[in-house]
């Protein structure tokens, strides 16, 4: 699984990077947001090794808006995970989770 990994690193970050820059402090206001930000990184890492990953519920959003559809680009300032360390990989089911171990927003 670690090569797959390394094989596909470059799409996996970008997905990542999509994902976190399509972010605004209010949608990482509650640990829900947070863990749903988990569900969201783990889909991103695991699609482009072709392991297809339930995805996660859909957010609440405040005032009746949409939310925005996941690697948007926004204009507000993204939050910046110092450190997302991903564990449990398996070949057969991918990432299992992921953790983030320090999380700062700008």
């Amino acid at each position: 699984m670690s090569d797959q990994i390394k094989l596909h690193l470059p799409e996996i970050r970008n997905g990542v990077l999509l994902l976190l820059s399509s972010k605004k402090v209010e949608d990482l206001a509650s640990v829900e947001q947070k863990n749903r930000l988990r569900d969201e990184i783990r889909e991103a890492v695991n699609k482009p090794l072709g392991i297809d990953t339930p995805a996660p519920k859909p957010a609440e959003t405040a005032v009746g808006g949409a939310a925005p559809p996941v690697g948007a680009a926004q204009a507000a300032e993204a939050p910046k995970p110092a450190v997302v360390a991903i564990r449990g990989s398996q070949v057969d089911s991918g990432v299992l989770e992921v953790s983030l171990t320090s999380f700062v927003i700008q």
